[in-house]
């Protein structure tokens, strides 16, 4: 069993895990939140998650998204269950579901968690009062995606290009929550009790509060925008409502937004919302946002994020190979006889040398300048053969330099520095005594 994964040009995202649960089911006997344990793997790109305990641990800081889908059987009817992004031990992303009948209950979470090295995910189930279900085995059945987007600092843009893609969300606050009663297909007017947004990428806040997110300089190309969130059909009175959503950029409706299913009253049953865009010439902004509208029943339509569990989160990803899309630094990429990888880091190598930006975790130390030269250590196993690296100093200085590096290895880097004597003179040369740079390394994962 397994899938095939393409890996093509650079890319701003990177699926790092695809695991499920096979062989047998997992018994949850609690209705305290128990973690779910995906024990097999179709993809683990660094070797960060754990089948034998479910535990995701990040090699690599950035942006990251979690996609888990479970199904269960023998559950009680009518139970509200719940799907739980843990990071570092702690809760952040909640989603819940109930189901009239006892068997094939289903749930898809999507959580976006911001990760620095070492910084962990687990999947949990809980429920309200049932404490005997089963989580199905499957490899279609139970499942779990991660997927990595770089930090904005840790993206390197290529010089044909702006990054095309990024994130916008709400924090879960009290009172955060826009609703509609229309019939038809309306925008969620702004909510003042929403905190303000959090940006990452090429994405910027709209000038209101709403569920949206504006997008500049957007190449021609296919896009797809998600948005991720507690999406509830409130009923005001006794029986059933449905409501639909959408992803709208202004003129068009995304293609395959998902629409909501009739379901009871109060109860979540959206957490995902995704739309593709297709432009076929350069977009100077754009605004993204979801739209609603009540299908049956006399009640609203709402998008909830006022709970420290249930917040609310935007994100474009281009779709389109043409597209020419940005380096992460640590990401792997195609385009040599071998996978490739890509390490950035500043470093400020003088008499007491220091890594001033490390995101990648490439380097482990710097040694101090002696005669000109830094030692530069990398962290064990993150080249698997000697790379290609490039300096760019950042010299203040008027006093004319020249850097270069030797006797790279798996291990590290040597870099040599000289200047000029003084600032009138280029004929007198001498090591350099203090020097700040970018060093990029680029060699086989």
């Amino acid at each position: 069993m397994g899938r095939d994964y393409r890996v093509g040009s650079s890319t701003s995202a990177e699926i790092v895990v695809d695991a499920y649960r096979v062989t047998s089911a997992q018994a949850i006997a609690s209705t305290s939140p128990t973690q779910i344990i995906f024990n097999a793997e179709n993809l683990d790109l660094r070797s960060e998650f754990d089948i034998s305990t479910g535990l995701f641990t990040a090699k690599v800081a950035g942006e990251y998204y979690v996609t888990s889908h479970v199904s269960a059987t023998s559950y009680t009817a009518s139970e509200r269950y719940f799907l739980i992004v843990y990071k570092n031990g702690a809760a952040i992303c909640s989603h819940s579901e109930e189901n009239s009948s006892g068997s094939g209950y289903g749930q898809i979470a999507g959580c976006h968690a911001t990760l620095a090295v070492g910084d962990t995910l687990a999947v949990y189930s809980d429920s309200v009062a049932d404490a005997s279900y089963n989580i199905a085995a499957g490899a279609d059945t139970s499942q779990l995606f991660i997927t990595r987007t770089a930090l904005a600092s840790n993206t390197l843009l290529r010089g044909d290009t702006s990054d095309l893609s990024g994130w916008l969300s709400y924090a879960g606050t009290a009172n955060c929550q826009w609703s509609t009663s229309s019939a038809s297909m309306a925008a969620f007017a702004a909510d003042t009790d929403c905190p303000s947004q959090t940006v990452v990428g090429n994405v910027t806040a709209p000038g209101t509060k709403i569920p949206g997110m504006v997008v500049t300089n957007l190449l021609p190309g296919k896009y797809l925008i998600e948005a991720r969130g507690s999406f509830l059909a409130q009923q005001s009175t006794s029986g059933n409502a449905s409501c639909a959503y959408e992803i709208y950029d202004g003129t068009n409706s995304g293609t395959g937004a998902v629409l909501g299913d009739l379901v009871n009253a109060g109860r979540n049953y959206g957490n995902i919302v995704q739309g593709t865009f297709n432009y076929s010439s350069k977009q100077s902004s754009v605004t993204f946002q979801v739209r609603g509208k009540l299908i049956t029943g006399n009640g609203t339509c709402d998008i909830v994020a006022n709970a420290a569990n249930a917040d609310f989160e935007m994100r474009i990803i281009p779709l389109s190979q043409s597209l020419p899309r940005p380096f992460i630094a640590s990401s792997v990429f195609a385009g040599r006889s071998a996978v490739s990888k890509v390490g950035v880091a500043n470093i400020n190598c003088d008499a007491g040398s220091a890594i001033t930006t490390n995101n990648d975790s490439m380097i482990s130390t710097v040694g101090n300048i002696s005669a000109g030269a830094c030692a530069i250590t990398f962290n064990t196993g993150f080249f698997s053969s000697t790379p290609e690296c490039f300096i760019t100093m950042q010299n203040n200085s008027a006093t004319m330099r020249s850097m270069t590096y030797h006797t790279a290895s798996t291990s590290g880097v040597t870099t040599r520095c000289r200047e000029a004597a003084s600032t009138t003179s280029a004929t007198t040369v001498q090591d350099c005594t203090a020097i700040d740079f970018i060093l990029m390394c680029i060699g086989n994962n």
